[in-house]
């Protein structure tokens, strides 16, 4: 099983067991939970990078805690699993090629939510020294005032480090206009904006 087919694997388990938590279905969720876990340890002794495994590992505790809270819950989140399958896409950066690829949802309601949007001018950023750091939420916003989740691309040349909204490029020996993909959502919509890094 290649690393995608595990991704992917983990992915239709993981909305298997949020559907069962969110029916109240414990005995479903349990077993769901269980088939996680092995996945979820092919995961682990596989060659995917270790971002992706602690990725993976924090949607097995949310699936415990949903499963060990089903008897009290009295309100069901059921947008959580679309997060988490955002994450683990773009982990892998499976993604599709237009723009703007909205999940579906469970359910309809009378709020409409709105993808995020770019809000510079230009898409280009100039890296005049070995590393700076550039805060995302200045990059892109949500019309409805959601709040925003990041990924990137690794890029050839480039050591990047994203921690919440703010991303750190390092040129590792990468010379001229290198583009490199940022990665918008809000738990709903996913975003894709290709910017070029100028290295002077």
């Amino acid at each position: 099983m290649t690393e995608t087919d595990l991704i992917k694997e983990f992915i239709k388990v993981y909305s298997s067991a949020q559907i069962a938590i969110d029916s109240n279905d414990k005995t479903r969720a349990e077993k769901k939970y269980h088939g996680l876990l092995q996945v979820y340890n092919k995961i682990k002794d596989s060659n995917l990078d270790h971002s992706h495994k602690k990725i993976a590992y924090s949607q097995i505790q949310k699936v415990y805690k949903g499963v060990q809270g089903i008897d009290t819950r009295t309100s069901i989140n059921k947008y959580a699993v679309f997060v988490a399958i955002f994450v683990i896409i773009l982990s892998l950066a499976v993604l599709v090629r237009p723009t703007i690829f909205g999940l579906a949802v469970l359910e309809k309601g009378l709020y409409q939510n709105h993808a995020p949007i770019w809000t510079q001018d230009t898409k280009t950023i100039s890296l005049d020294k070995t590393t700076t750091t550039i805060d995302l939420n200045q990059y892109f916003t949500d019309p409805d005032g959601d709040e925003l989740t990041y990924l990137t691309k690794h890029q050839k040349g480039l050591m990047l480090s994203l921690s919440n909204n703010q991303l750190t490029i390092t040129n590792d020996g990468a010379e001229g206009k290198i583009p490199l993909e940022l990665i918008a959502s809000d738990g709903r919509y996913i975003v894709k904006e290709t910017i070029t890094v100028n290295i002077n």
